[in-house]
């Protein structure tokens, strides 16, 4: 018995031992683009949380990377609540330049593939993946659609976002430390570029892309103010019976905008009641094969659209 309890007061004695050594890191790279030594100073102490903490302050010059590395003497119990200034102690240790440091040629190299596959995704009109969306009048009015189409690309790390990935994940474990996003002069509340995709039917929507956030080397997207557009690029209104009224007036089709089924579907979602549409050609309303103007009335509670 007294054997058994000695066992497991060294047990206890061993876990809280263990947990008192795994201290997390806390090390930290920061923005300060600009500033002065004084201000990269204070931005050290700003972010100062535990002793012999590492913080890198890092000014970004057209994509070259002078850093100042700090190490944390002293954290006044204070400065850890907000809104009070408790004079934190840190030391300059070591200045990083592009010449002469592999930290900041490491930033250089992530900066430039940012840029770079930025650039590439801002350039290009990206395919809508899978079939869950045919049409962009399908999407129009869907809520979960963003929230999907971030999914797909978190997941499926598709258009050139696996590249960010990959490259975040390297500098992630090249550096060992947190990273902030600003230091490449990104903001998380600003969109980095819009992206357009297209639907199968060659309909299309813009979206803003967001980066919100570096998580465990790995980027935190966000698409965001998506606009949505026909077959021949014209704005589709989204909930205006007026506008969608006046929109119908100034196309020759349905067929001409989008998929048939899908621009009927988001045709009656806004008008709130059945619509009957006369392409003028197929029975029930089949296209009409002639360029023509689309005019809609209402009876009944019933709209009919009719091409000529």
């Amino acid at each position: 018995m007294k054997n058994l309890v000695l066992y497991l007061f060294l047990l206890a004695c061993s876990v809280a031992s263990s947990s008192v050594l795994a201290t997390p890191n806390l090390d930290i790279i920061v923005p300060c683009n600009g500033c002065s030594d004084w201000q990269m100073q204070k931005t050290a102490e700003a972010y100062a949380v535990q002793k012999g903490q590492k913080i890198y302050v890092s000014d970004n010059v057209n994509g070259q990377f002078y850093i100042k590395e700090y190490v944390v003497n002293y954290v006044n119990p204070g400065s850890l609540d907000f809104g009070i200034d408790a004079s934190n102690d840190v030391s300059l240790l070591k200045n990083h330049t592009p010449q002469s440091s592999a930290l900041s040629q490491n930033l250089a190299r992530t900066d430039s593939v940012i840029k770079g596959t930025v650039s590439n995704i801002d350039n290009s009109v990206l395919p809508i993946p899978n079939d869950t969306f045919k049409s962009a009048f399908k999407a129009v009015t869907d809520g979960d659609f963003l929230d999907w189409l971030t999914e797909e690309h978190i997941d499926n790390k598709l258009n050139g976002f696996d590249i960010l990935d990959a490259e975040f994940a390297k500098l992630r474990a090249d550096v060992k430390a947190s990273i902030q996003l600003g230091i490449f002069n990104i903001s998380t509340v600003t969109k980095v570029a819009t992206i357009r995709f297209k639907f199968a039917d060659d309909t299309t929507v813009s979206v803003g892309f967001f980066m919100r956030d570096i998580i465990g080397g790995k980027i935190k997207l966000e698409f965001n103010d998506a606009k949505f557009f026909d077959k021949r690029g014209k704005f589709i209104p989204k909930s205006s019976k007026h506008l969608l009224k006046i929109y119908i007036k100034n196309i020759s089709s349905f067929e001409e905008v989008g998929d048939r089924g899908a621009v009927k579907e988001h045709f009656e979602y806004v008008f709130e009641a059945p619509v009957y549409y006369n392409g003028g050609g197929s029975t029930g309303g089949g296209p009409s094969g002639d360029v023509g103007i689309c005019d809609i009335t209402q009876e009944r509670g019933v709209y009919y659209v009719s091409c000529t």
